[in-house]
């Protein structure tokens, strides 16, 4: 399922990283008064919670 996710963040133009208990981190850029803020890091475990964490 990892390996799915993956792909799905990449899909988006998102980099993922597998963590060892299945679950997958999407990172996710943000931004502050259109500046770079730091990244926030969305721990997903199925295909459903991945869209949701790409805001669809």
């Amino acid at each position: 399922m990892a390996d799915k996710i993956i792909r799905i963040a990449a899909a988006h133009g998102f980099q993922a990283i597998a963590y060892a208990d299945g679950a997958v981190g999407i990172i996710i850029p943000t931004t502050r008064n259109g500046k770079p803020a730091g990244d926030v890091i969305e721990e997903v475990r199925t295909v459903d919670e991945a869209y949701a964490a790409l805001g669809y």
